[in-house]
């Protein structure tokens, strides 16, 4: 399940919109951080509005608000790119 939530990340860096999912069905792991650096899958999509190879491309408030519905934790703190912040509140 890891990899449908890394492909959703990768479609906010290609400017793509995100294919919404149900997590019902998928379950995705929405609040497990990877081994290396301990992100969430929204903690990529935060970092990677600032500093992602797509950074100035990339549909990330749109990934930021699809995860939300699927059902992410709002970080404690807020980060990545104005857009990002605007959509986390």
């Amino acid at each position: 399940m890891v990899g449908v939530v890394d492909d959703f990340v990768s479609e906010a860096e290609l400017n793509e919109s995100p294919v919404a999912f149900n997590e019902e069905v998928f379950n995705p792991p929405l609040e497990l951080p990877d081994a290396d650096f301990q992100l969430t899958p929204l903690g990529w999509v935060i970092y990677g509005s600032e500093h992602g190879w797509y950074c100035r491309t990339g549909n990330y408030g749109a990934t930021v608000e699809a995860l939300i519905q699927a059902g992410a934790k709002l970080p404690e703190q807020t980060g990545g790119t104005s857009v990002v912040r605007e959509v986390l509140g």
